[in-house]
């Protein structure tokens, strides 16, 4: 576990669980997990390469599972999960499994080719979305998607959930918004990222403080 201000960072596989990085109930889940077979395999080889243990084998499914069981048990506020398009139904599928309503799906885009992605949202119970909210999230791309999505359940210090937080764009929301951030991230390199974001706010803050 690591500590940074109030936030905190946890090194693992999230097929492992997350109860010991949470305190309280998260506000916002937001995740964009491995997208395929091929890509959770990729992580998971990498993870033991690094950390020399032995390699899982975690089925697709399962690990969709355990991710959403988190975002259950964990979150009390919507659930943005992006995903790539060609499991949209899949991603749906297995959120209603879970025992999540299914709200919207919205288009967005990734990557230096802004090529499209799917934003599922889900939540315990049902919400009705905005169209002014719906509206700014369509089309948007990488950190502008995590702060249009998330834009009207923020709360100052309350909490953000991502159990796969890779190179730290909920982090960087979270500050933005002065919420608290709760990440988990099986590779270590980019859980340094992260935490490197987090470092660097807190260091800001102690520097007006002086």
């Amino acid at each position: 576990m690591v500590l940074i201000g109030p936030h905190r960072l946890k090194h693992g596989d999230l097929m492992d669980g997350i109860d010991d990085l949470m305190d309280r109930p998260a506000n916002v889940f937001y995740c964009d997990p491995p997208w395929g077979q091929g890509a959770l395999k990729h992580f998971q080889t990498i993870n033991s390469q690094q950390n020399m243990v032995p390699s899982k084998n975690t089925d697709l499914y399962s690990f969709m599972k355990a991710m959403f069981e988190i975002a259950v048990k964990h979150t009390n506020g919507p659930v943005f999960v992006e995903y790539g398009i060609r499991w949209e139904h899949e991603v749906i599928r297995m959120g209603r499994e879970s025992g999540l309503y299914h709200i919207s799906t919205i288009s967005v885009k990734y990557g230096s080719k802004h090529l499209p992605l799917h934003l599922h949202i889900f939540s315990k119970t049902q919400i009705i979305l905005s169209h002014e909210h719906t509206s700014s999230v369509i089309g948007t791309h990488g950190l502008d998607t995590v702060r249009a999505a998330i834009a009207p359940y923020c709360t100052k210090s309350g909490i953000i959930l991502d159990p796969a937080c890779g190179f730290g764009n909920t982090a960087q929301v979270a500050i933005e918004f002065g919420m608290v951030f709760r990440g988990n991230e099986i590779n270590m390199k980019r859980l340094e990222r992260t935490a490197a974001i987090l470092r660097a706010h807190e260091d800001t803050i102690s520097q007006r403080t002086l």
